[in-house]
């Protein structure tokens, strides 16, 4: 159990950092987004395509890519995002480049785009490893559960 938040600082010898010494701050997100023409859905060379396109986005953009899933009609990433990246910026970046890898390879005779809404959650450090979990099963639990209800479940669990 934690201590009040007067335990855990000590305030009298907490000393400010140097404005070169500050410390990096960066946030856990978990998104997740959807293929807008999901009759054509992802085949596994299309899914290790955009596994692979966000995995170099997000090196471009300084953004650690912890994991990453594509499914048939969706596609979970979980990453650190550092304060200097915004959200929005990062995840057109990512969708944009995606296509365009998915495009140049023709996986599909109908082009694969996605929707222009997605979800992104953030993930603290206590549902780190849950986040983890939860996407490596998603090539498990698809086809057992249908994309809505595991949605519903998604913004339940996560906000």
């Amino acid at each position: 159990m934690m201590g009040s938040l007067n335990e855990l600082l000590d305030y009298e010898s907490y000393k400010p950092p140097e404005p070169g010494d500050a410390p990096k701050i960066s946030v856990w997100v978990h998104a997740l987004f959807t293929v807008k023409t999901p009759a054509t859905g992802l085949n596994g060379l299309a899914r290790e395509a955009i596994e692979r396109s966000f995995r170099k986005t997000a090196a471009r953009f300084g953004v650690e890519m912890d994991e990453v899933c594509a499914i048939d009609d969706h596609c979970h990433a979980l990453f650190r995002l550092p304060s200097n990246v915004d959200l929005e910026t990062f995840v057109v970046y990512l969708q944009s480049e995606s296509e365009k890898t998915l495009e140049e390879k023709r996986f599909s005779a109908i082009p694969t785009a996605w929707e222009e809404r997605y979800t992104a959650v953030s993930v603290g450090a206590r549902e780190l490893e849950e986040a983890r979990r939860h996407i490596r099963s998603q090539t498990r639990v698809h086809g057992k559960i249908s994309y809505s209800e595991r949605y519903r479940n998604f913004i339940l669990r996560y906000g």
